[in-house]
């Protein structure tokens, strides 16, 4: 307004200039333009013009400031029905990626903007890698690389209720976002919105966002079965983000060898199968908060006499018995129990019902001790078990005290953690 006020003013004066110069050279007069000015009746000159022109100009002066006080609440180009002030957006789980991570999608009932996508953090910062636009005038960028940071520990710990992900919501008109973040609600597994940005010439906001639910969401087994060397296998449906899994074998029925921990998905029933018969097993995964999903059974699986045979022969105790004439012979010790030098020189713990720990772990004399999935002692190793982390030392002995090599505080239950700044 105080734009255009100004420019009808120049306008009309430059006109009015040359209207006056024309007649000075017509009249020979030599007053000019500064000694004349326009009244309400028409142009005069002389003193009377001066007088006229402070009260036109102070009245020219009030508009301008009135223009520009005006400017200060509403903006010359946009109007406050131009803004898209609030923003809901609904998430719901989409799929899982190949290294566990959950992705999502968004959902929204607005007709003024739409949920372009929902990314990892990682790939919506590597879209606007090198790209020399990515912080002109049209965009309120910022610089996340401290999120970038949290994410790469949180992932690396498979705690995704900590992660970072990248909303990105598109204007379906010419409305443009506001920046108040309280104006935007967000839904679904525990979502909150912790940053946002305004991009596209504000025509494009993208939420921050973190899903507190992610670490109590167990997810459901797709699919249990049997490999061909006797292991059994599962799969999960969309959802998962199991920090282990619990298995129970069944031997014509009946439950052979309690409850088995996992964090792998597959498992080796072997040693529980010395007898010829029907086995099957129920899974369910469980999140680290403790939740649990559903059980879902395989299919029967039959264990002839040949394989039962050939398991016994690989994984049966041997017994050491005292023997002095008397019937029947006392058992005194079984020879191959606990730890257990393999051929490879790795080790193994037997338990007492023949199977070993996988993936999983095993308090002995008070320290506590990691297997991997093939059931071999770990050394030297970071290990991420629910949403914690924890180091084991040369001799596979988890560290309670001291520090990591990478500088994270060991606590007295393990628990690894950065010192505080």
């Amino acid at each position: 307004m105080a734009a255009w006020l100004r420019g009808r003013r120049l306008d009309y004066f430059m006109e009015r200039k040359k209207a006056v110069k024309a007649t000075d050279r017509k009249n020979g007069s030599t007053q000019g333009l500064k000694a004349e000015q326009k009244t309400g009746q028409g142009w005069k000159s002389g003193p009377e013009a001066g007088r006229i022109w402070k009260s036109d100009l102070g009245t020219g002066i009030g508009y301008l400031v009135l223009a520009a006080a005006l400017s200060c609440f509403y903006p010359l180009s946009i109007r406050a029905s131009d803004y898209i002030g609030s923003v809901k957006v609904k998430f719901v789980l989409d799929e899982v990626s190949e290294s566990g991570q959950p992705l999502m999608e968004g959902e929204t009932n607005s007709t003024k903007y739409s949920i372009d996508e929902v990314l990892t953090l990682e790939e919506y910062m590597e879209q606007w890698k090198d790209n020399d636009d990515a912080d002109d005038d049209g965009n309120d960028r910022k610089d996340n690389s401290d999120l970038l940071a949290l994410n790469a520990t949180y992932l690396s710990m498979k705690n995704y209720s900590e992660v970072v992900y990248a909303a990105v919501v598109d204007s379906d008109g010419e409305q443009i976002f506001s920046s108040d973040r309280a104006k935007v609600s967000v839904s679904g597994l525990g979502a909150s919105c912790i940053r946002l940005e305004r991009l596209n010439d504000k025509s494009t906001m993208v939420l921050f966002v973190k899903f507190a639910d992610l670490d109590s969401l167990a997810g459901e087994i797709e699919t249990a079965g049997w490999t061909e060397n006797g292991y059994g296998s599962w799969s999960q449906t969309v959802g998962t983000s199991a920090a282990w899994y619990e298995m129970r074998l069944y031997a014509d029925g009946k439950l052979k060898g309690g409850t088995k921990i996992t964090a792998g998905t597959s498992y080796d029933f072997r040693p529980l199968m010395q007898k010829a018969g029907f086995y099957r097993y129920q899974v369910r995964a469980v999140s680290a908060s403790g939740d649990t999903g559903e059980w879902k059974e395989s299919e029967s699986l039959t264990v002839t006499a040949e394989m039962a045979a050939a398991y016994k022969e690989m994984f049966a105790l041997d017994m050491q018995t005292n023997s002095d004439g008397s019937a029947p012979p006392s058992q005194v010790t079984y020879l191959n129990l606990g730890w257990q030098e393999m051929e490879t020189g790795r080790y193994r713990y037997r338990e007492s019902d023949c199977s070993y720990p996988q993936a999983n772990w095993r308090k002995e004399d008070e320290s506590w001790y990691y297997f991997d999935g093939d059931g071999y002692l770990v050394t030297l190793q970071y290990i991420t078990w629910g949403n914690e982390r924890y180091y084991v030392n040369e001799s596979g002995r988890m560290l309670t005290e001291g520090k990591a090599p990478d500088g994270q505080e060991v606590q007295t239950d393990g628990r690894l953690k950065w010192p505080d700044i």
